[in-house]
């Protein structure tokens, strides 16, 4: 069982071991209590296995959770000019090979645009002209920019303005 403590509107992330016996039949059941009448919001839920490899005499833990996991955030994801008129460029900043996936969506939300499939390291700039999957310009207007890790499952949103 673990328990933390949580101040009202701020993400926290709870990493803990589950010991092998307690998942035997295949299922973990995750249970949240409320002490105060509050409620929680659970965000996604990353479950990881350990791989053991043999080193010397040694079991060394490697795997997902025993390497740095890569964040979509505002840090390392940044979209500019935003609202732009005829391209936008999309910087990335990576400290690992990352498989990405980013594509462009309308208000309702259609794909409009398959804009990158593929991996990237370090710094990166990726550019999109606002054309459409046919070629055709797009628009003005809203449309949400999505770029998801194909490592970890991670989604970074981020709204964009196309203006004339």
């Amino acid at each position: 069982m673990a328990e933390i403590e949580y101040e009202a509107y701020v993400p926290e992330t709870l990493e803990l071991w589950i010991p092998e016996e307690f998942y035997v039949d295949r299922s973990i059941n995750v249970a949240f209590e409320c002490d105060d009448g509050s409620f929680a919001a659970v965000g996604p839920i990353y479950i990881y296995q350990y791989e053991y490899e043999q080193v010397g005499r040694k079991s060394q833990a490697s795997g997902p959770m025993v390497q740095k996991s890569y964040t979509l955030n505002s840090k390392s994801v940044k979209f500019s000019p935003n609202p732009f008129i005829k391209t936008v460029s999309i910087n990335f900043q990576t400290h690992t090979e990352v498989k990405l996936c980013m594509k462009a969506y309308d208000v309702t939300g259609r794909v409009v645009k398959d804009i990158y499939n593929g991996t990237i390291s370090g710094n990166h700039i990726l550019k999109w002209n606002g054309d459409d999957n046919h070629g055709r310009k797009i628009a003005q207007g809203v449309y949400i920019l999505r770029v998801e890790n194909l490592n970890t499952g991670e989604i970074y949103q981020k709204k964009l303005v196309k203006v004339k």
